[in-house]
């Protein structure tokens, strides 16, 4: 085991328990589909990086922070399966929007191509055929 996360559901304390360091991790869920899909989505859940992982390859960020060293391990990664520029699509919660932008905006000054997701709840709360279809409605635009 290299890490793992914990939920609690008590009132105090925090949310969510991490142990190990998320900067070690670059799991990407269906890393398989990269050979025929056009975009790697992250995503702050492991639960959301299941379920958009059935039809994207899917990253999770054990939370909603995004530093420039995983932006380097992605591109050394992504510059391996073929020409053009690497696709990386942000879809993190409702309330992280503007961290959405700002990891978008950074994503593209590392040489990336990027797309943004906004919806009202959750990846982890759609169906496959939902989330095949908002991913692809925005790389469509």
């Amino acid at each position: 085991i290299i890490a793992w996360e914990a939920r609690t559901f008590t009132a105090t304390g925090p949310k969510v328990l991490f142990f190990g360091n998320k900067k070690d991790l670059l799991h990407i869920i269906s890393y398989e589909k990269l050979a025929t899909e056009q975009t790697i989505v992250i995503v702050e859940d492991i639960i959301s990086a299941i379920k958009v992982g059935r039809a994207y390859p899917a990253l999770c960020l054990f939370g909603s922070s995004m530093d420039k060293l995983l932006l380097s391990r992605l591109k050394r990664l992504l510059g391996a399966w073929g020409e053009g520029k690497p696709h990386l699509t942000f879809w993190l919660d409702q309330d992280k929007l503007n961290d959405s932008m700002k990891y978008a905006a950074a994503a593209i000054m590392a040489g990336f191509e990027t797309a943004l997701v906004h919806t009202v709840s959750d990846p982890k709360f759609y169906d496959a055929p939902h989330i095949k279809a908002t991913i692809q409605g925005v790389l469509d635009a």
